[in-house]
């Protein structure tokens, strides 16, 4: 038996995971089944992104513990961790299937290879906390904001900053439309503020505004789901209209949104050619430990409750929601492998010469080629390059050496080459040894002449 077509993942004040299995055809009547739920970190989950295709299935979570825990979601084991120590991590978000960009407040994007997880680059350039990040669908930019009240565009494939404005405050949050990243939108305070993709500088934006702080929204191709902390949630069009509106019962707050579209019905939408979204689920974190499941129609009523509620008993904080392309194992057919995390070594991402590496275990990504391609992308740096305000610092070159002989008349030049011969060590290594024996020897020369 074969059930499940997503997954959603809670993290928690307490450090916390928590994981259901979302089944395509009992979405709005039955309570989704708790997949799994462990103490992930010792301090605060503050964000979890996970990464589903044909060929890897990937948890990632981070909190105020600075450090990264990754998870197969295959085998339900942990996988690895990386030690960041950079600052509490704020938020991460997948690029593509081969990197992860992991914001946190000390300004910088760590960016890291999903092969080996090695901090292969680092974006710098904000000048305080990283607030939110958003990675544009075909991996080829990311958005970012932080509390230096700037907005960054940055170009993956060169590896630095395209474009900086600034805003009106801080964005809390920042999201591309999805799936085609045809829009972006960030929110500051009350009011949400989402521009198309070809006027970045802003030109033309649409201004949503709330009576409330907001706390969390999401787009579609077309529309804005948006919550805020008077407890209601709304759907508007691009154009600024509402379109739908529903008013939640209880003080809890809405911490995190989410998307789920199920696979049946997309793939009936498809072939009709319809675009409804009576069977989009809107899912909702809350702070008091809940987990609503809401159905989009706009023919209900402002008074609709929530169709489902999953309980787990402590404060959420963060939500991702992810379609499974594949078919997932039922959890009765593997309950005797829990999901149970495995202690591994720390990598420390900081730019040192002797870095520790990560143990991974043998998954569906080891297939992949660990060799590096003679026309790697500009990501592929040493982690210890910051590259900030587009400056590089070049190296540079030490001149050759004087030498001078025993009779102290004739004159040579050695250059120090940079090819490693057999045994591994540098040629340089050598000549700078060198240099310092005949340096001792022209002290001894220049003592001993008599002129």
């Amino acid at each position: 038996m074969m059930v499940g077509a997503g997954i959603a993942v809670c993290g928690s004040y307490e450090g916390g995971v928590h994981g259901w299995i979302l089944n395509n055809e009992e979405l709005f009547d039955e309570i989704p089944k708790l997949r799994f739920s462990f103490v992930a970190h010792e301090k605060v989950v503050r964000t979890v992104t996970t990464l589903t295709n044909d060929r890897q299935r990937l948890l990632v979570s981070g909190g105020d513990d600075e450090i990264l825990r990754i998870y197969n979601l295959f085998t339900f084991r942990q996988i690895g961790e990386v030690g960041v120590r950079r600052g509490t991590i704020n938020v991460i978000r997948f690029c593509g299937n081969k990197h992860l960009l992991c914001g946190s407040t000390d300004g910088s994007i760590a960016v890291y290879r999903t092969n080996d997880w090695e901090c292969v680059h680092i974006l710098g350039g904000h000048k305080a906390e990283i607030k939110s990040l958003a990675s544009h669908p075909s991996g080829r930019m990311a958005l970012s904001t932080g509390n230096d009240r700037t907005l960054r565009l940055w170009d993956l494939t060169q590896g630095r900053a395209a474009f900086i404005t600034r805003t009106k405050g801080t964005a809390n949050i920042i999201q591309w439309s999805s799936p085609s990243g045809l829009h972006y939108g960030f929110s500051i305070a009350k009011v949400i503020e989402f521009r198309p993709i070809d006027d970045i500088s802003g030109n033309h934006v649409v201004s949503l505004y709330h009576d409330a702080l907001v706390l969390d929204f999401t787009l579609t191709e077309t529309q804005c789901i948006t919550a805020d902390t008077s407890g209601s949630l709304r759907l508007w069009s691009y154009s600024g209209d509402l379109l739908w509106i529903r008013i939640r019962t209880g003080l809890a707050r809405i911490k995190s949104l989410g998307l789920f579209l199920p696979h049946s019905q997309q793939e009936e939408d498809n072939k009709q050619n319809n675009t409804s979204k009576h069977s989009t689920a809107l899912l909702a974190a809350t702070s008091d430990g809940q987990l609503e499941i809401w159905r989009l129609d706009q023919s209900h009523s402002e008074q609709d409750q929530p169709s489902v509620i999953a309980h787990v008993g402590t404060r959420l904080t963060c939500l991702t929601v992810a379609s499974l392309h594949s078919q997932v194992p039922d959890p009765q057919q593997i309950a005797h492998t829990p999901f149970e995390p495995k202690q591994t070594p720390v990598c420390n991402d900081q730019s040192s010469h002797q870095k520790e590496s990560v143990h991974l275990e043998q998954s569906p990504i080891s297939d992949l080629d660990k060799k590096r391609p003679a026309s790697a992308s500009p990501l592929e740096v040493p982690s210890s390059k910051v590259v900030g305000n587009n400056k590089r610092q070049k190296k540079k070159k030490r001149p050759p050496i004087d030498v001078v002989d025993n009779m102290g008349t004739n004159t040579k030049f050695i250059t120090v080459p940079t090819a490693r011969d057999e045994k591994g060590a540098t040629v340089k290594a050598r000549a700078t040894a060198l240099r310092k024996k005949l340096k001792c020897k022209l002290k001894l020369i220049r003592a001993t002449s008599v002129f």
